[in-house]
């Protein structure tokens, strides 16, 4: 492995503990969450559009079609129909949020790289990553795209992750961007959401998280600790025994075993992303027309934490 990788993780073990991913431990409900993902997958064609894509009345497609392609690669998400011509990306395939359609204050923005570096990440897509990273470093590190400028800029965070990615796949070091800081503060919200989701990712690349990343799952797991992605995330790093997020998702009150869920089981469609209240997390009111979900947020958890 090249050079920075091996420094990086020595200055991390200087400077405190590391905690290594851990295996599953055995669960006799294991089995019954597999069952269940792999019903959903079964079940998630209907829910997508004519290249994978999730959630594509929404403007968030990107994050969550990427998560999902990581996942099950096998359901061969097409990614770059996200991407349209000189770099631009676009929040979904229809490149039709923003401003001046209304439904979003920006084309694209640093959440939905989340899902399109976890996609570059488990689909080893070295063309498409480094091909990012050159449209980047063109535009001084903002995305091309209109709206709010504030989501176009992407952090250091985000750009030592994916020069990490690329260097890992075989790509080019970008040196710059291999030494920039990367942290995660504790947010709430959706952005503790992202932040969970990122962090893992860092985890996966090299191998470990440090003690700071730590207290932030556990921060989170124990605010919200009905979060199936909370619970997985901190025990992934810690013990290895997922019990109780293997027993959140087999909730049939919320990710029924026959079936998708729906508006009768929780109004975000996409749960985890939100703080457990019952706003999003409960059924939706009467006057709320009903719709089916494609329950990808299990199917996301069970294969990039708990399989």
């Amino acid at each position: 492995m090249k050079h920075l990788i091996s420094l990086f993780i020595i200055l991390l073990s200087c400077c405190g503990p590391i905690f290594s991913p851990k295996k599953t431990q055995e669960f006799n409900k294991l089995q019954a969450l597999q069952n269940k993902s792999e019903l959903y997958v079964s079940l998630i064609s209907s829910h997508q559009d004519k290249y994978g894509f999730i959630m594509t009345d929404k403007c968030d497609a990107l994050l969550f079609s990427g998560l999902l392609s990581a996942a099950r690669p096998d359901l061969d998400i097409e990614i770059t129909a996200a991407r349209g011509k000189h770099d631009f990306w676009y929040r979904r395939p229809g490149h039709d949020c923003g401003p001046k359609f209304g439904n979003s204050n920006s084309t694209i923005s640093r959440d939905m790289m989340i899902g399109l570096l976890w996609h570059l990440w488990r689909n080893k897509d070295l063309q498409t990553a480094n091909e990012l990273m050159l449209g980047l470093k063109k535009n001084l590190y903002w995305m091309k795209g209109q709206g709010n400028a504030g989501t176009l800029l992407w952090t250091p965070s985000l750009l030592n992750t994916l020069a990490q990615i690329i260097l890992v796949l075989g790509g080019p070091e970008y040196r710059t961007e291999l030494l920039l800081p990367a942290s995660f503060s504790k947010l709430d919200g959706y952005r503790a959401h992202l932040a969970v989701w990122h962090l893992h990712l860092r985890g996966e690349i090299f191998g470990n998280i440090s003690e700071d990343d730590l207290n932030v799952l556990k921060y989170h797991v124990e605010r919200n600790p009905k979060n199936p992605l909370f619970q997985a995330a901190y025990h992934k790093y810690t013990d290895g025994i997922q019990d109780t997020a293997i027993l959140l998702l087999l909730d049939s009150n919320e990710w029924p075993a026959n079936k998708l869920p729906t508006t009768k089981e929780h109004c975000e469609e996409w749960p985890i992303q939100r703080d457990y209240t019952e706003k999003d997390w409960g059924p939706c009111p009467a006057h709320i027309p009903f719709k089916e979900y494609s329950g990808a947020e299990l199917i996301t958890i069970y294969e990039l934490f708990i399989k």
